[in-house]
């Protein structure tokens, strides 16, 4: 006789249960990227996977953080999840069952199927009836630690758009920014600003600063203020004091780099900015570099061109420049003898004859007298 052999699932339940109310009331409406967080989080509790950040999320569904952030805040809007902050920090989800007599919602038995599949322990509930993701470690007011790759700009509904309007900082956001652009926001202007805070997170805060600078420097255009907006994310001014440093430190910098171009009659642009800051914060040049570099740039090629200064000062970062002696001591190595080579008077017919040197003073005198010389002729003659 063979001995037993028992065979074992990797997985006790190998599914993830979704609620029919959910399919009947939310598949259809809500943004598709929205449904994958919902169903991960499903997909969690069916394995007891209980504990985890916001990062496993948008790992998992190659999203950003903000994005996840975003569907959460979407689902709790539509009363689908509370979410719980402590010191503004997220550390709880709940996920609510609807009551299945709700009238926007099937009457379904198997609308609690879904807790069937959960470990039946009591830390993993509220009230015997609302499932808990703990310890999720997500700052709402903090950035990312590295400089964010940007996607496209979300599209916002009108429900979302509501759901940003209830908030008081963001109601006090909008109408400062209406008194600064001295007009009515349009219903683009305001899912503009609403991207600052949730696409690009940047603070409320800073947002009013970013829209202050760009309107005194004379740029009410909302699409101008956008750019320098995805600029300061990517370069993580994400604080008052770093929007200051940006906005009245660097600020002076980039008018006296413009200044050295001869430019004085407009404000960087970010493409401007995003290379001055390179010079400026990369290279850890001294603004005298900088501006010899632009001199030198203006005498080369006569035109105010930033990717030449760029390219001379990357060779001077690479030659490890520091003082403008620096530079005199790399102008003083380059500058070898020119060998005519055998090649070089074959090919340039100038040199098959001596040439000669002129007194070009010289000559001109002699033009002169001969001109006087002519004109005296012409009265005697006359």
């Amino acid at each position: 006789m063979s001995e037993k052999v028992t065979l074992k699932p990797h997985n006790f339940i190998p599914y993830t249960l979704v609620p029919n109310f959910f399919i009947d009331g939310f598949i259809a409406k809500a943004n598709g990227e929205f449904v994958k967080v919902y169903l991960v989080l499903l997909r969690f509790m069916s394995i007891g996977q209980l504990d985890f950040d916001l990062n496993s999320i948008a790992d998992q569904l190659l999203m950003t953080e903000s994005d996840v952030l975003r569907a959460l805040n979407y689902f709790q809007s539509e009363q689908l999840i509370t979410l719980t902050y402590l010191n503004n920090r997220l550390t709880e989800i709940h996920l609510i069952h609807l009551n299945p007599n709700d009238s926007n919602y099937t009457n379904d038995s198997n609308l609690n199927a879904v807790s069937n599949t959960l470990n039946s322990d009591s830390r993993y509930y509220q009230n015997d009836s609302v499932p808990i993701l703990n310890n999720i470690s997500r700052d709402v007011t903090s950035e990312y630690s590295t400089p964010k790759v940007i996607s496209s700009k979300p599209e916002y509904t009108t429900k979302e758009i509501a759901y940003f309007a209830e908030n008081d900082d963001f109601k006090q956001l909008l109408y400062i920014a209406q008194k600064y652009l001295g007009k009515t926001l349009s219903s683009n202007d305001v899912k503009t600003i609403i991207s600052f805070t949730d696409w690009l997170n940047l603070p409320i805060d800073v947002i009013e600063l970013l829209i202050e600078y760009c309107v005194g420097n004379d740029h009410r255009n909302m699409r101008y203020i956008e750019k320098v907006a995805v600029d300061w994310a990517d370069n993580e001014i994400n604080t008052i004091e770093k929007a200051k440093v940006r906005t009245e430190t660097y600020n002076k910098s980039y008018f006296v780099i413009l200044k050295a171009y001869g430019i004085t009659d407009r404000t960087p642009t970010p493409k401007q900015i995003k290379l001055m800051d390179k010079w400026l914060n990369d290279y850890s040049f001294d603004i005298s570099i900088i501006i010899e570099a632009c001199q030198r740039t203006i005498a080369q090629i006569n035109k105010a061109e930033m990717r030449y200064t760029d390219s001379i000062l990357g060779t001077w970062s690479s030659e490890n420049v520091r003082t403008l002696i620096d530079i005199d001591r790399l102008d003083n190595n380059h500058q070898k003898p020119i060998k005519i080579t055998k090649q070089t008077k074959l090919t340039n017919k100038f040199n098959n004859y001596s040439q000669r040197n002129y007194d070009y003073d010289e000559l001109e005198k002699k033009a002169l007298e001969l001109r006087l010389r002519e004109s005296k002729e012409k009265r005697y003659s006359s």
